[in-house]
């Protein structure tokens, strides 16, 4: 048993310090990596997608509109989807799709149109304010979004 004793082995005692301060920097570095990548991710998500539709959506963003203002979002929002596809959170995609669906009803219902709608809102509402948070940017306080009528009704 003396012979597995740590501290009489001077290779081991030189080289396990070495390798654990090894190993703690190439996750440290690997890490670094990750976020610079994830940052990039983050940035190009809000910059040419989300910044964009949100721009467009924030005089609406939870009211209701009428089945002409959503078929005019609806088209905008399939165009930018079209072009940031990779970049776009899938319930929005799905949200958009029932929407267009209930648009093309030559009955439809406003109530449903408005429904999806306010859930595109939110969805959208939430990866902005989570993309700019990530980035260290500044979010809508909640002064500003009493103000402007822009709360969700969970709140």
């Amino acid at each position: 048993m003396d012979n597995l004793d740590l501290f009489k082995h001077p290779f081991l005692v030189a080289v396990l310090p070495a390798f654990i301060v090894g190993a703690f920097g190439y996750k440290a570095y690997m890490n670094s990596i990750h976020l610079s990548v994830q940052k990039k991710y983050f940035e190009k998500r809000l910059f040419k997608f989300y910044l964009p539709v949100f721009q467009k959506l924030e005089p609406d963003l939870y009211k209701n509109i009428s089945a002409i203002q959503a078929q005019e979002f609806a088209n905008f929002l399939r165009m930018k989807i079209d072009e940031n596809y990779i970049l776009v959170n899938d319930k929005i995609i799905y949200m958009l799709q029932l929407l267009e669906d209930e648009l093309s009803l030559q009955n439809y219902n406003l109530k449903s149109i408005n429904h999806y709608f306010y859930k595109i809102c939110e969805t959208i509402d939430h990866d902005v304010s989570f993309l700019q948070r990530s980035l260290g940017l500044p979010t809508r306080s909640f002064s500003y979004r009493i103000k402007n009528n822009q709360m969700t009704k969970k709140v």
